[in-house]
């Protein structure tokens, strides 16, 4: 009886706390909502912060994010780049899987197909691990494929240093003998004897 009782407290708590979390996580989209709106608008700058013993109105949009939102400016474009990148429910999905700025930057980082890829893939992600195990695999791949494009275009400049250098030397062939040329119609019968002996 004990245990059945123990099991159904379990059950009521995990479900209580999944709801909370999903209040949580609606409630944070809605302040990104709230964040856009009020940057848009300016409508902040006539607010008195309620921080100032003298009445002052907020000085910047930093100090009204951390009064209103306990977080910095900076971190609120953080967290609005983030959504753009992934999208509203990739997003969300990966602030339940616990994503930090650095794995979002991480994902920034990449192209964009593989960046679509990874968005589907944070969809259906049961866990951050395997976002950063597909992230790893994805970056790894990227670094092979800049390594191979940074080798292509050394190749291609020695190319084309090596036609500049050859092109160069056959400019220079050419001015001698159109040097060459010159002399010898300017030259008389007996200078054109004298230099084909």
């Amino acid at each position: 009886d004990g245990v059945v009782e123990a099991a159904h407290a379990l059950g009521v708590n995990t479900g209580s706390s999944q709801a909370f979390g999903f209040l949580r996580d609606f409630a944070e989209m809605g302040r990104l909502a709230s964040y856009e709106n009020i940057k848009k608008s300016k409508a902040w700058k006539h607010l008195v912060n309620p921080k100032s013993c003298d009445g002052r109105k907020f000085e910047s949009l930093d100090e009204y994010c951390q009064a209103a939102f306990g977080k910095s400016y900076r971190r609120m474009q953080e967290l609005v780049a983030n959504r753009d990148t992934l999208g509203q429910e990739a997003f969300e999905q990966a602030e339940r899987l616990g994503l930090r700025q650095v794995d979002y930057n991480a994902i920034k980082a990449l192209p964009a197909p593989e960046q679509e890829l990874l968005r589907r893939a944070v969809e259906e992600a049961q866990s951050r691990d395997d976002v950063l195990d597909l992230l790893q695999e994805l970056a790894s791949r990227f670094v092979k494929t800049e390594a191979e494009l940074q080798k292509q275009v050394i190749d291609l400049r020695e190319e084309a240093e090596t036609k500049d250098a050859r092109r160069g030397e056959l400019v220079a062939q050419n001015e001698k003998l159109k040097e060459q040329l010159v002399r010898i119609k300017r030259a008389t019968p007996d200078e054109a004897l004298e230099a084909a002996r």
